[in-house]
Order: structure tokens, then sequence, then C-alpha cells
């Protein structure tokens, strides 16, 4: 084996790369990603981000909202396993996820008065209703656009008629 180090080492210096050289770490990183790589980078996101992506997406299918408004104390306590993260909320939403904070009409952070749909139910839990409740406060808006895909967004918010086409069933009456 020592006797066939020096022929590999030729090898290696001699040989023409197939991949040109792009970056400052010569491969590009288009080449290197992968589904695998995809799937990892969303298992080792925080904790705190995946429990309040699924929440704004169950809110938005749920309900059919567009934007959810919520401040950092009912995240908490709409999230279940978010309390432990409590002190970190702010930051972890600055700084990772798509989302702004309310602001008043000169573009300035504000508090703001706003409403949270949830399932209120019977006694005997066959009937559900949905109760707004409203809320007072400094508090994040999440778009619907950035947390669902195009598809998912066309099922939950189908496309209405244009002014002036009748659907077939219009026709009909």
């Amino acid at each position: 084996m020592h006797e066939e180090i020096p022929a590999f080492l030729y090898f290696l210096n001699k040989r023409k790369i197939s991949v040109p050289h792009k970056t400052r770490t010569w491969f590009d990183e288009e080449l290197l990603k992968t589904d695998a790589l995809q799937r990892l980078k969303e298992e080792q996101r925080p904790r705190p981000i995946k429990l309040i992506e699924t929440f704004i997406k169950e809110m938005v299918e749920d309900f059919k909202i567009k934007e959810v408004i919520i401040n950092e104390t009912q995240l908490c306590e709409r999230v279940a396993g978010l309390k432990k993260y409590e002190n970190q909320i702010r930051q972890v939403i600055m700084q990772h996820m798509k989302a702004d904070v309310t602001r008043a009409s000169n573009g300035n952070p504000s508090p703001v008065r706003y409403s949270l749909p949830r399932y209120q139910y019977t006694l005997d839990a066959s009937m559900s209703d949905v109760v707004w409740e409203k809320f007072r406060g400094r508090a994040f808006v999440f778009k619907a656009e950035d947390y669902l895909s195009e598809e998912e967004l066309k099922m939950i918010f189908p496309k209405e008629p244009e002014q002036g086409v009748l659907n077939f069933e219009e026709k009909q009456e």
C-alpha cells in the first residue's frame, strides 16, 4: 500500500475537476442541495418556530383568515408546549420568522385592537361555535402566504368569480 500512495497523489494533483470554480468553497451551493439536506434543515429548526408555524397554519386553515394577529401572551396560552420558551418568543419571532409588529397609520409600532377566533364547545361536545375574542396590545402579524404553499392557499381561499361573469349555479336560477 505504501508504494501506491505516490501514484495516487499524482493522480489527485493532475486530474481535471469537472465542476468549474464559482465560489470560495469551489462547489456551487445549488449542486449540494438535496431533498435529504432540506429535510435535515427543517428538523434542526428551533422547536418554538415549529410550534408557532403549526399554530399559524392551523388558524388559517380552520378559520379561513389571511392574517393572524396575536401577542406573545396569547401565543403562549394557545400553543401547547410554548410556555417554557416564553422568555425567548419575541427574539425568535423577530429574528427567525416572517412576522411584523402591528403598526399605527404613521408606520410606528403601536398597540392595536384585534380579535382571535376559537372554538367554543357545548356540554355534550356535539356542537361547536366560533367565538371571536377581542384583545388590545402590541401584537405580531403573521400572513398566510408566508406559511402556506400556493396550492394550500388556493384550497383554503378559492378564487371568487370576476365581476360580470356568472357561475354555472347562478345561471340556472
